[in-house]
């Protein structure tokens, strides 16, 4: 996988592998596979390349690396995840990251390259990106300083009781064309990803069935996941 967006999109695929539909928002170029590979969050970390310009000290990717474990893992123990009869063949609990150009005291400018590719095989698990900038999406402090885009409600009543209903579809889809690369136009093909990405955050929360569309069809997703 090749983009510049979201890291969440591409750490969503990495856990439900051959699930293309999963991915949102939408990379620039992706290849998948049936591979399916266990991920077990108590033993997950991320590992510099022993090649790689950035090396342990380098303070934007250190802070970065622990600020997505406790976003992705939360700070708690997890149990290891029920097997449905599938058979695994390799975990992916080390994520090998890679710069290519020395960087770590640079601050970004519009010229950065923030581009990265994400490899995950029997092989290798392994983020290849030019700077430091691709390795990450920014500090909070930094994305505190961004500009970002607006959903309105025009003529509805919103209190805490459907602020999320409401929300998510105008926010997601306000987010599928800020987020994803400028030549996806596809409107279906869109909405049916929106339509996965929310069955995985309702399942997420212990929801074993949900609707979503595929194709032109409104069908039950019940799948189990291993992960």
């Amino acid at each position: 996988m090749t983009s510049s967006r979201l890291w969440f999109s591409l750490l969503l695929a990495a856990a439900f592998a051959g699930r293309a539909t999963a991915l949102w928002p939408w990379p620039q170029n992706f290849q998948t596979s049936d591979q399916r590979y266990v991920l077990y969050p108590n033993n997950f970390q991320f590992q510099y390349d022993v090649s790689s310009a950035a090396q342990p000290g380098c303070s934007v990717l250190d802070e970065a690396f622990q600020r997505y474990r406790d976003l992705l893992f939360g700070s708690g123990s997890w149990p290891r995840p029920y097997l449905t009869g599938k058979r695994h063949t390799l975990e992916k609990n080390v994520l090998v990251v890679s710069v290519v150009t020395p960087g770590c005291n640079q601050l970004p400018t519009l010229e950065s390259v923030e581009n990265y590719t994400l490899t995950i095989n029997d092989d290798q698990c392994l983020l290849l990106s030019e700077t430091v900038w691709g390795a990450l999406r920014g500090t909070p402090e930094q994305k505190a300083l961004v500009i970002g885009g607006e959903a309105c409600m025009w003529g509805e009543y919103v209190d805490n009781t459907n602020l999320v209903p409401r929300l998510w579809p105008r926010a997601g889809a306000v987010a599928e064309r800020l987020w994803s690369n400028k030549l996806t136009s596809d409107l279906t093909f869109a909405y049916e990803r929106l339509s996965h990405f929310r069955c995985e955050l309702l399942r997420l929360q212990g929801r074993r069935m949900c609707l979503r569309l595929r194709g032109k069809k409104v069908v039950k997703d019940t799948e189990d996941r291993d992960v």
